[in-house]
């Protein structure tokens, strides 16, 4: 940021604020930048999230209609823990 002098012509304090408008409007275009990368980066995390979650849906609907399954994990599941 430009120091102001109060002695200087007003069209030379006008014209400080103008570059300092300028710089701060370039900072903040950077920082809008780097946040619209940050937003390409999450949706496609969560992008991927969403597929993972799904394949493991129907992982997990296969193994289940696998014949046989239910009925080990049923048995199982009513086992005296220390057995199993």
């Amino acid at each position: 940021m430009m120091k102001s002098d109060k002695s200087e012509p007003l069209i030379v304090q006008i014209a400080r604020e103008i570059i300092d408008m300028y710089d701060a409007v370039e900072y903040l275009n950077s920082e809008v930048e780097e946040l619209r990368e940050y937003k390409k980066k999450y949706f496609k995390l969560l992008d991927e999230s969403i597929k993972h979650g799904e394949q493991m849906s129907v992982n997990m609907l296969k193994l289940f209609l696998t014949p046989g399954v239910v009925e080990c994990c049923s048995k199982a599941n009513n086992q005296d823990p220390s057995k199993v």
